[in-house]
């Protein structure tokens, strides 16, 4: 049985602010679900969402853009674009190391991040084209959003809002193999808090009057009508549009990244370890150790101490069990894997 694992990465591309409820739902129901698929495969997937991977000195030395199209040659050929109706961030400047590695973004002054993106990643690569992934949000939704986040959820200006259409079309008329999934639906379900920024704000009382109220974390569109002249600006400057019926936009980058990886590591229907059951009824079992024992070293670090008592004890002539005890997540699994 092959035991060699290989790596898929795929990039996720899309303006931040309004795109939160899509983002994850990619990282908390989409991907684990192909992950596990890939598994039997022996194959990693690790999907790239940089809302969290830019640090403040970095943005600060306008090294953005250049983090952006780095990682976008780490995932080629896998790109996921995600476009509602805002157009995103437009850099002042660019780095000298942007500048250097990316010459053509000279010429491209004035466009958003996300529209350089997909540029970089796709429009300007045919090679791209088989292995990419856009998606366009029905803007309907947007009627339910209260005002004073719809500013969020869409174009920053009329000049934004025709750049945007111009990419929205640009991308259509490349002709790529799998075309945009237009307008796929959503709803609005209210304003997702983020807590650790909203109790800087709040006494005691006021945040366990907003707990009452939002105790999943989500104040719903009733819920916010009954908040207070307090409560009300503290959430809006503090919480992201929440989103739902986001399966259709599941169930498309779900099925096609699916396809796609299929395609470009040529994997067989039924993977090799279940297309040999018959012969080896002890080989599914075997391959399940692998893959836990897979999963639980990609980020062990260190116990050599622990290793070094275990590889003793196995080597060793007694004649009693070895238990291994410890604290719930402390490593036992890891650390006998």
């Amino acid at each position: 049985m092959a035991t060699s694992w290989r790596t898929v990465r795929v990039f996720i591309s899309s303006t931040f602010r309004d795109m939160h409820a899509e983002r994850d739902y990619l990282v908390k129901v989409v991907f684990p679900s192909l992950r596990e698929r890939l598994e039997k495969y022996r194959i990693h997937l690790v999907d790239i969402d940089l809302r969290w991977g830019i640090t403040e000195e970095e943005a600060q030395r306008d090294r953005v853009l250049d983090l952006c199209l780095e990682q976008i040659d780490e995932c080629r050929p896998f790109f996921v674009g995600i476009l509602g109706e805002r157009y995103g961030w437009v850099p002042g400047s660019f780095s000298e190391e942007a500048l250097s590695k990316y010459g053509w973004v000279q010429h491209r002054t004035g466009k958003s991040v996300t529209e350089l993106e997909i540029l970089y990643g796709v429009l300007r690569d045919p090679e791209m084209h088989a292995r990419a992934l856009f998606l366009f949000r029905d803007p309907a939704f947007l009627a339910d959003v209260p005002e004073a986040k719809r500013a969020d959820m869409t174009a920053e200006d009329d000049e934004s809002a025709e750049k945007l259409r111009r990419l929205k079309g640009a991308i259509r008329e490349a002709g790529l193999p799998i075309p945009p999934l237009e307008s796929y639906p959503c709803q609005y379900a209210g304003l997702r808090i983020n807590w650790r920024l909203a109790r800087r704000e709040l006494d005691d009382a006021a945040q366990a009057a907003l707990e009452a109220v939002a105790a999943d974390g989500i104040v719903d569109p009733g819920e916010y009508g009954g908040l207070d002249d307090h409560l009300g600006p503290t959430v809006e400057r503090n919480a992201v549009v929440h989103l739902t019926r986001l399966e259709t936009f599941g169930r498309y980058v779900g099925e096609q990244l699916w396809q796609a990886i299929r395609a470009e590591h040529d994997l067989p229907d039924v993977p090799p370890v279940e297309a040999g059951a018959e012969a080896d009824p002890l080989a599914i079992e075997l391959d399940y150790h692998q893959r836990f024992m897979e999963s639980r070293l990609r980020v062990y670090v260190g116990r050599e101490n622990v290793q070094e008592r275990l590889t003793a004890f196995a080597e060793g002539d007694a004649t009693h069990p070895c238990l291994v005890t410890a604290a719930p997540g402390s490593g036992k699994s890891a650390a006998l894997a």
